[in-house]
C-alpha cells in the first residue's frame, strides 16, 4: 500500500537527515573523515539514527501483517543491522570517492593495489566460497581478512580499506547464500550467518579504518607543519634575515643559506654541532 511505501521512505529520509544534522551541528565535524574522532562520531550517530529507519519501516510492515508480532524484534534487528553496515561502510566510501585525492598514484601504490586486492580475492574465494579445497579445508578462516585490511590501511589509506571491506562483504554474502560449508562449519541457519557477518564486518572495518585514519591525521599534521615552516622561512629570508636554530637536546645547529652568506660561505644550509658552528665563525 502507498502509505506503507511512504512510511518506509520517510523513515529512511529521516535517518539520513537527523544523522547529518547531528554530525554537522552537534559533533561539529566535516564529512571528510580525516581523523579517528570523525569516524567514531559517525559510528555513534549512525547507531542511534539507524533505529529511526528500522523502527518506522518494521512498524509499517507490522501494520499490514507482513511482520507478525512475535517476529517484530528480529525483523527490527535485521533491518537495523543492514542500515549500520551501510552507514559505516558505504557512507564514508561514497563521500571519499567523490572527494578529489591530492596524493599521486605512484608505481609502488599500483603494486600494492594489485597485490593486496588480488591476493584478497584469491584467499577470500577460498575462505568464503570453498576454492582450493585441498589447501583451505583446515585453514580457511575469516580472520585472514584482517591481514588484508591492515595492509590496505598502511599502503592505500581510507578508500582502500573501505573498498576492500566491500569486496569481502560481497564474497561473504555469496558464500552464505551458496551455503558454502568451509568458512561456516559451526553455523547452521542463514540468519545466524548474517548476524555473525554483521559483527565480523564491523570489527573488520574498525580494525582497518583506525590505523588508516591515524596515518591520515599524521600526514595532515606533517603537511601543515611543512607549510608553516616554509612560510616562516620565506617571511624571514624575504627581508634578508638569516636564521639559525640550535636544537639543544640533539646538539645540532642548523644555519640558513642567507646566514651562511653573511659569513662569506655559500651553498646549502649546514647542520652541525655547536663546536663546529663556533669553528666556522
Amino acid at each position: 500500500p502507498i502509505f506503507v511505501t511512504f512510511g518506509i521512505a520517510t523513515g529512511n529520509t529521516l535517518e539520513a537527515l537527523v544523522a547529518y544534522w547531528l554530525l554537522i551541528h552537534f559533533c561539529r565535524l566535516s564529512v571528510d573523515w580525516d581523523t579517528p574522532r570523525d569516524y567514531f562520531c559517525l559510528g555513534v550517530v549512525g547507531s542511534v539514527c539507524a533505529m529511526i529507519s528500522a523502527g518506522i519501516g518494521v512498524s509499517m510492515l507490522y501494520l499490514i501483517d507482513a511482520v507478525p508480532s512475535d517476529m517484530f524484534l528480529s525483523a527490527f534487528v535485521r533491518w537495523y543491522q543492514g542500515d549500520i553496515i551501510g552507514i559505516i561502510i558505504f557512507c564514508p566510501l561514497i563521500t571519499l570517492m567523490t572527494k578529489r585525492s591530492e596524493s599521486v598514484i605512484t608505481t609502488n601504490r599500483y603494486i600494492n593495489i594489485v597485490f593486496c586486492f588480488g591476493l584478497e580475492f584469491l584467499i577470500g574465494q577460498g575462505v568464503f566460497l570453498g576454492w582450493f579445497n585441498q589447501w583451505f579445508t583446515f585453514y580457511a578462516k575469516p580472520f585472514w581478512m584482517f591481514l588484508f585490511v591492515t595492509w590496505a590501511a598502511v599502503a592505500l589509506g581510507r578508500r582502500g580499506v573501505l573498498l576492500l571491506v566491500c569486496m569481502i562483504l560481497v564474497q561473504a554474502l555469496v558464500g552464505i547464500f551458496a551455503n558454502t560449508p568451509i568458512a561456516y562449519t559451526d553455523l547452521s541457519s542463514v540468519e545466524i550467518k548474517l548476524s555473525s557477518l554483521w559483527i565480523y564486518l564491523i570489527a573488520l572495518t574498525v580494525v582497518g579504518m583506525a590505523p588508516a585514519l591515524i596515518i591520515n591525521a599524521r600526514r595532515c599534521i606533517e603537511k601543515d607543519l611543512q607549510e608553516s615552516e616554509e612560510r616562516w622561512k620565506f617571511a624571514l629570508e624575504g627581508v634578508g634575515d638569516g636564521v639559525w636554530d640550535w636544537h639543544i637536546k640533539s646538539e645540532k645547529v642548523i644555519l640558513s643559506p642567507i646566514f651562511m652568506r653573511m659569513y662569506g660561505h655559500y651553498g646549502d644550509s649546514v647542520e652541525a654541532t655547536p663546536e663546529a658552528w663556533s669553528a666556522l665563525v
